[in-house]
């Protein structure tokens, strides 16, 4: 029982939002990292394909009887799959997840930077500043939300492109 009662011990308000600050800063380095990777992923994939494509096609009249189908064939499935590829891309966006991630890796840093600052330099820390870092941080993920939401909203309403 004493354990429980210590868990729920209430912690001075900047060390809740240093806590917040460092669990939320995680969450988008992760996120930051891992979109990053599949963008640069992706359009690695995309440039082999039409590299891989575009040599099939080119050696295929070299290749004989025998192989001129096989190498159609292989050229046409790399082609459609660089083409699904590219959609894929199109839904999940991850370049933009990257940016946004980003965007809001720097403004939690900057609301961590003036908390280290002001438990370095108060003491004790006031508690009008540690409510306006807190909205800050609110601020900042909800801002976040927000643009991604908006994001996928025009994506999911915008008429198909004909081309």
């Amino acid at each position: 029982m004493d354990a429980a009662k210590e868990a729920r011990k209430p912690v001075p308000p900047e060390e809740f939002l240093h806590k917040e600050l460092t669990r939320h800063l995680a969450d988008y380095k992760r996120k930051q990292v891992y979109n990053r990777f599949a963008t640069a992923a992706i359009r690695g994939l995309l440039i082999l394909a039409g590299a891989v494509t575009t040599v099939l096609l080119g050696v295929k009249s070299y290749a004989g009887p025998a192989w001129e189908a096989r190498l159609s064939i292989a050229a046409l499935v790399i082609s459609a799959s660089a083409t699904a590829l590219g959609a894929w891309e199109a839904f999940a966006q991850h370049s933009q997840k990257w940016v946004r991630a980003r965007i809001t890796l720097g403004e939690l840093h900057e609301i961590g930077d003036d908390l280290s600052y002001a438990m370095n330099t108060r003491t004790p820390l006031e508690e009008p500043l540690v409510a306006e870092l807190f909205a800050r941080m609110k601020a900042t993920l909800h801002a976040n939300n927000e643009q991604w939401s908006a994001t996928r909203a025009r994506a999911i309403t915008a008429p198909p492109k004909t081309g």
